[in-house]
């Protein structure tokens, strides 16, 4: 009785072990990366920087993608040439309603797709209203603060 234990024991951490390298491989390919401590290099400099006050801004442009975790696909992080993270292209016909979202962390959308995060939710549930998701992971009401002038005018909010 003793041995069939043991061997479920063994097993069952076989499996485990099999299990976590298949992931490795998966999220890092054959390299010696896999193989090593979990590690992802999150390139937050390209999407936020410190401004001149010292409180991080939006970087225009700004395109950057990593894991949340080893098997998560990596979330991409896209922002428009006004620092907005964009789920898709800014519209060509001016929208009769504008509005501007900020906030932090929660309002960027961090950790989820572009159409995920809530100012992309509720642009898709209003009619003819554009929603600007200035929200900026990492900020607090200082970094909005800072920014809701330059924000206000790149969103033409209304």
């Amino acid at each position: 009785m003793l041995g069939l234990a043991g061997a479920l024991v063994v097993g069952l951490l076989t499996a485990c072990v099999t299990l976590e390298a298949l992931i490795r491989v998966d999220a890092r390919g054959w390299s010696s990366a896999a193989l090593g401590p979990w590690q992802e290099h999150r390139p937050w400099e390209a999407i936020r920087r410190e401004g001149p006050d010292g409180v991080p801004r939006p970087v225009p442009g700004g395109h950057a993608a990593w894991r949340i975790q080893p098997w998560h696909h990596p979330i991409e992080y896209r922002l428009d040439r006004n620092g907005f993270r964009s789920a898709r292209p800014a519209p060509g016909a001016a929208s009769p309603c504008r509005v501007l979202a900020l906030g932090d962390s929660h309002t960027f959308g961090y950790g989820v797709d572009a159409e995920q995060a809530w100012p992309a939710v509720l642009e898709t549930m209003l009619a003819r209203v554009t929603v600007a998701n200035g929200g900026l992971c990492g900020s607090g009401i200082a970094a909005t603060e800072a920014w809701l002038p330059d924000a206000l005018v790149a969103a033409r909010a209304q």
